[in-house]
């Protein structure tokens, strides 16, 4: 079944939906207040707007997938509520709680170790500097 509509009236649909819905590149609102969305109106990008705010798009060049969050804001996995920290752009990461990284010796380890200690040297508690230090030893013999 076709169903096509030729004013700015809404859709409401009841039941199960058993094809696909072309939305046209327009925006599939998600909450009841009508401040959340995705929208993949070009090419290659898919946007969501939490509380009538964009947040983030995902975007994909036929080589890579990149998440982008907006300028100036970083990302936060977990749900530690950390505010003093030194992260300030969308290419920033915080990850609360415990973090394990498992890599194969491809990358540059030595430099990669000596950069993250070098980020690591800002923190105040001691105990994560000595058991990322250990870590990092271990890596590296």
């Amino acid at each position: 079944m076709a169903l096509s509509i030729f004013d700015t009236g809404g859709i409401s649909i009841f039941g199960n939906v058993f094809d696909t819905i072309d939305l046209n590149g327009t925006e599939l609102i998600l909450d009841a207040d009508g401040d959340s969305s995705i929208t993949i109106d070009t090419d290659d990008q898919f946007d969501l707007k939490l509380g009538g705010s964009d947040i983030m798009s995902i975007s994909n060049d036929g080589t890579k997938t990149t998440l982008m969050g907006l300028a100036g804001d970083y990302w936060r996995i977990g749900d530690n509520a950390v505010t003093g920290h030194n992260l300030n752009s969308e290419d920033d990461l915080m990850v609360t709680g415990e973090f394990e990284v498992k890599v194969d010796s491809f990358l540059p380890l030595r430099s990669w170790v000596r950069d993250l200690l070098t980020k690591v040297r800002g923190f105040e508690k001691e105990e994560v500097k000595y058991k990322l230090a250990i870590e990092a030893y271990k890596a590296l013999v």
